[in-house]
This record gives structure tokens, C-alpha cells and sequence, in this order.
């Protein structure tokens, strides 16, 4: 508890000066024909939660060799995302590379997926793509959950659910350190967002969220499969948008405003409003997954749920596109 008061101090502080510092450096997102924003704000205040969880994670005793080799992705992944906050022009082929490598680093400290993530029966024995599918694993959550920081909250108030959520099913506590990192940063990236996370951010919460299930002891794929629940709304609206846009032909690695969440502020919701919408889909989620764990029921149920829920958006969004169409 100490440790993570600690942890959301040292990120709410650490993001108010940023506030100031990456302003006077010229540091700034400036608006573009794709920006859901309206005025250039600093970027690269994610570095608060990456200060924050590592000083959180170093009080509450996280000094062992495990430690430091789950760790070592998301801080590498900032490190990466804060050049490019920092230098910009950073290739796509760069990232991707060094993204890869960093998730083989990450699996041979701990080990890869032994099973298929998903429920009985279909938890299938992996043999030689346990490699590839785990490193997948990782470099997809980190681009997907980069793709859904395009407006004020979203991706930090995710975290925030994502964390309490992890530690309440583990039982660990770097999910309420990570939860209340994020917590103290989303204070000041709230709608209208003063700072935004930027790629230093992006990245690391994206690998932490991708790593927890590699931080604990057992079966990792078991773990997977709650934490991508508990990040379901990040990984089901960039997942459906990058399908989507492959199936109409469209050149993916160009940038765009298609996300379900962008559709909806195109529509005339606040940011607020959206990141509100996905907090509570998010909370809902979550809360289904655990007490399906802990009263030992099949995880089909909040797999199904979760599915029906994403459903249910893209409804939303279509009808108010339609609306929206209408004047």
C-alpha cells in the first residue's frame, strides 16, 4: 500500500513538471488532419509512470534476478518510445526490430508459453511456435495499445483497471504499483488532457501488460489469457480496426482517424465521454473474469461476455455514424 501511494505521488509530480519542461523544450504534438486534438500539448509524460514504477517496484522489494528479467522489456521499450518522443523519425523496420528482440530477451529470462491461451479444451500443447507466438504475443500488445492513444485518457485509465485487476487475480503487487503509476499520470491527461504519454508511455504500459503473465510463477498461458481480458477494450478495437482495414485494402502503416474511438469523437463525443465509455466496458470485463476464477466457473463465459460486449460498440459506433450521416 505504502509503495503504491509512493508510486502515484511520484507520478502525479513527476508529470506536473513535465507539463512545464517538455513546454519550454517545444517538446509538442502539434494538431495535424489526423489529430483528435485541437491545441499542440507536450508529449512524452508517460516518462512519470516509467519513474514511477520503477521507484514503486524497487521499495516494495523488486531486486532479484526474476525481477529484473521481466522488467527489463517494458523499461527497454520506453527507453525506445522516449527516443522517439525525444529524436522523432525513428523507422518503422527500427522499432519493430528492436521490439522483437527485446521480446526474445524477455522469454528466455523466463519462459515461453507452454499451451494455447484460451480455455479448455481448446488450451492446445504449443512445441516450436511457443517461441514466435510468445514474442508475438508481446510486440503485438505493444503496438496495439500504441494505436489507442489517440485521445485524453484512454489508454491511462485502461492501465488503471488493468492493474487493480491483475494483483486482485494474482495476488502481486505490481499491478497496484503499475495502477496507481498510471493513476497519477491520467490526473493531468485527463479531458482536456494538459500532457499526453507519448511513445515513452505507450510502449511502456503496453509492455507492462504484456510481460505480467511471464512475472509470476506456473503456467504463463493461463495468465495470458486474464490479462488479455483485462485489457480486452485496447486490444479488441485496434485488433478489429487493423482486420478492417486490411480487408477493405487499405495500407495499414499509414496513419489514420478509423479506430472505433476516433469514430465516435468524429461523431461528436467528448474525449471524456469515449474513454468513460471504455472504462466501464473495461471495468465490466474484468470484473465478470475474476469472479469466474475465483468461483472456479469456465472461462469461456468472460470470453464470451467480452466478445459480446466489443459487439455491442461496434454497434454503437455504426448507429452513430448513421446518425451522424444524417446531420
Amino acid at each position: 500500500m505504502i509503495a503504491s501511494l509512493i508510486s502515484f505521488t511520484v507520478s502525479l509530480f513527476i508529470t506536473r513538471f513535465l507539463v512545464g519542461w517538455l513546454n519550454r523544450r517545444g517538446t509538442l504534438d502539434r494538431p495535424n488532419h489526423r489529430s483528435s486534438h485541437t491545441a499542440p500539448t507536450p508529449r512524452g509524460g508517460g516518462l512519470a509512470i516509467v519513474t514511477a514504477c520503477t521507484l514503486g517496484f524497487a521499495l516494495a522489494g523488486g531486486t532479484s534476478l526474476d525481477w529484473l528479467g521481466w522488467f527489463f522489456a517494458p523499461m527497454s521499450l520506453a527507453l525506445l518510445g522516449w527516443l522517439d518522443d525525444w529524436k522523432g523519425g525513428i523507422s518503422g523496420g527500427f522499432r519493430l526490430l528492436a521490439q522483437c528482440l527485446v521480446a526474445f530477451v524477455l522469454i528466455w529470462f523466463t519462459s515461453p508459453l507452454s499451451h494455447l491461451p484460451l480455455p479448455d479444451p481448446a488450451n492446445l500443447a504449443l512445441t516450436w511456435v511457443a517461441w514466435p507466438l510468445s514474442a508475438l504475443w508481446l510486440v503485438a500488445v505493444v503496438n496495439l495499445t500504441n494505436f489507442m492513444d489517440g485521445i485524453d485518457g484512454l489508454v491511462a485509465s485502461q492501465g488503471v483497471i488493468a492493474g487493480i485487476a491483475w494483483s486482485l487475480y494474482s495476488g502481486d503487487g505490481p499491478g497496484y504499483l503499475f495502477a496507481a503509476g498510471c493513476a497519477g499520470f491520467l490526473l493531468l491527461n485527463w479531458h482536456p488532457a494538459r500532457i499526453f504519454m507519448g511513445d515513452v508511455g505507450s510502449f511502456f504500459v503496453g509492455g507492462m501488460i504484456a510481460v505480467l503473465p511471464f512475472s509470476v510463477s506456473g503456467d504463463s498461458s493461463a495468465s495470458l489469457l486474464m490479462t488479455a481480458l483485462f485489457w480486452w477494450m485496447p486490444l479488441s478495437d485496434a485488433s478489429f480496426t487493423l482486420l478492417r482495414r486490411i480487408v477493405k485494402g487499405e495500407k495499414v502503416w499509414q496513419a489514420h482517424r478509423s479506430h472505433l474511438y476516433q469514430r465516435l469523437v468524429i461523431c461528436g463525443w467528448s474525449h471524456a465521454q469515449v474513454s468513460l465509455l471504455y472504462a466501464l466496458l473495461g471495468i465490466s470485463i474484468a470484473t465478470i473474469t475474476l469472479v469466474c476464477k475465483h468461483t472456479d466457473r469456465q472461462m469461456w463465459l468472460p470470453l464470451g461476455t467480452a466478445c459480446a460486449l466489443f459487439t455491442l460498440l461496434v454497434s454503437l459506433v455504426e448507429h452513430r455514424e448513421r446518425r451522424c450521416s444524417k446531420g
